[in-house]
Parts: C-alpha cells; structure tokens; sequence
C-alpha cells in the first residue's frame, strides 16, 4: 500500500486524464469496497502501508488494483486471508468470472479456492511431486498443505498425511 488515495493505490497512480472511473468503481465494488466507490471515498488517503484500514480492506485493495489492472495472468498468495465471509463470497464470485479467459495462480492454504482451480501442482524442493486436473468433485478431507516461503518461490508441501489422488 502506497501513502496515496484509494483512486492511486488502485490505479497506480494513473494520469487523471486515463482514469475509467466506471471500471474504477466496478472494481472496487467486485471486491466489497462499495464505501469508497463514490468521489469522497476514491480521494480518501491510505496511510502508509495501509495501517489505517483493516487487513481485510487491505487484501481487497490489492485485488481492486489486480482487477483494475486486467492482465492475462494473475498471481494470487493467500487471496482470501482477512475476508470476512461476505467479501470471500464475493472474491469467489469474482474469480469463477475471471477464470475463463484468465491465467490465474493461487498458493493458499484454503481448501475451498480448491474448487475454483482447473489444475493442482504439489512442488517441493521446485519440483513438481504431482499434477492433479480438476474434472471432478474434490474430497477436501484428503489432504493438508502447509505454505513455506523460501527465498522469492511459494513452495505447497504435502503435510501431516499422504493425499490419495
């Protein structure tokens, strides 16, 4: 988070002249910032690294920007920590949009985004363990993985028991 405006910290500091405000606030909407969706709110100052919002508005934030941006690809590291069950309902809503005409790629620890993925990579060490396409319903209760951060890579390691696959 920049020490910006919500309308900055979403657009990067866009020149004004370029800003597509009904995109802007689409945006900002799709991820459960309704309240700064208006004038007032796209001027309203984050502070620096974002300590007057909660983590919640913080992480949507960051999906706003992700939104606003629209690349191909999309890298996601724990998309859905510190939403409250209204915005996580909303984000899920979002991505089974996106999913279709984007890249996106998750590292979490939330077994239901499982359900939003059209394949699963198990990496350990930077090699791939197993690849699981998604054509079916998943068994959530087949397996636990724990997220370590090595350097700059997310490694998802099989932990606590053996997914059978």
């Amino acid at each position: 988070m920049f020490e910006a405006s919500i309308k900055d910290n979403v657009t990067l500091f866009q020149n004004e002249n370029f800003i597509d405000l009904k995109k802007l606030y689409d945006c900002l909407n799709k991820v459960n910032l309704i309240k700064y969706s208006n004038k007032k709110g796209l001027n309203e100052l984050v502070k620096e690294d974002g300590i007057n919002l909660s983590g919640g508005e913080r992480q949507r934030l960051g999906l706003a920007r992700c939104l606003y941006q629209d690349r191909n690809i999309i890298i996601l590291d724990e998309p859905t920590n510190n939403l409250d069950e209204k915005s996580e309902n909303r984000f899920y809503e979002t991505l089974n949009n996106l999913k279709n005409n984007k890249t996106i790629i998750i590292v979490s620890h939330n077994k239901k985004l499982v359900s939003f993925c059209d394949e699963i990579l198990f990496i350990e060490n930077g090699s791939i363990l197993r690849k699981w396409y998604i054509f079916m319903k998943i068994g959530y209760t087949t397996g636990i993985f724990d997220l370590f951060h090595i350097g700059h890579l997310n490694i998802i390691k099989e932990a606590k028991k053996k997914c059978d696959f």
